[in-house]
């Protein structure tokens, strides 16, 4: 066990290659950034949610563990090292969120709408727009390995979409199970 860290966590999410994590921990109005994982594991960032103005329930961070972004059912934040907090999507629904593996965007995923939100340079100066809307059914998002595709399950109809991020084009491919999750397969 690495020294420090949460003894129980509610959720953990891990970034795109999973070289950093998430922990939080309801109870304790704590999350926490675990970098350099797997073989030198070191506590990235420790921040106490009640400063937030909702509870946490989703995450997402950047491998190095730079960006961290937190969601809750509505609203995404984007987190700075100095605790700093910068209100970055209202929206009426979040079902996901996920970082692209260029640490700089990040894709959510609002259910009331189907709609799919891209967040810009979130390092720099962040831009918000919508990718595509209308998707009914909207559950978990996992961008693909180089960023060109966010794949979408849509559990409540039996769908996982393919979103070509650069034309909004969507291909769905029908499931005879609810995919509930997307994970990437690893090498």
């Amino acid at each position: 066990a690495l020294p420090g860290t949460l003894p129980a966590a509610d959720w953990v999410a891990f970034s795109p290659s999973a070289q950093s994590a998430i922990l939080y921990s309801a109870p304790a109005n704590h999350l926490q950034v675990l970098a350099g994982l797997p073989d030198a594991p070191r506590i990235a960032f420790d921040f106490d949610t009640a400063a937030l103005p909702e509870q946490p329930l989703m995450a997402a961070v950047s491998d190095d563990a730079l960006t961290l972004l937190v969601a809750s059912g509505r609203s995404v934040y984007r987190l700075g090292r100095d605790g700093a907090q910068q209100l970055l999507l209202s929206v009426s629904q979040i079902a996901s969120i996920a970082i692209f593996r260029n640490g700089t965007d990040a894709a959510v995923a609002e259910r009331s709408t189907g709609s799919i939100h891209l967040l810009q340079n979130l390092t720099s100066a962040p831009a918000e727009r919508v990718l595509v809307s209308g998707l009914a059914g909207l559950g978990r998002i996992q961008p693909s390995w180089d960023g060109g595709t966010l794949f979408v399950a849509r559990p409540a109809i039996l769908i996982v979409s393919a979103v070509d991020l650069a034309s909004g084009s969507v291909t769905d491919f029908a499931s005879d199970r609810a995919p509930v999750a997307l994970h990437p397969l690893r090498n």
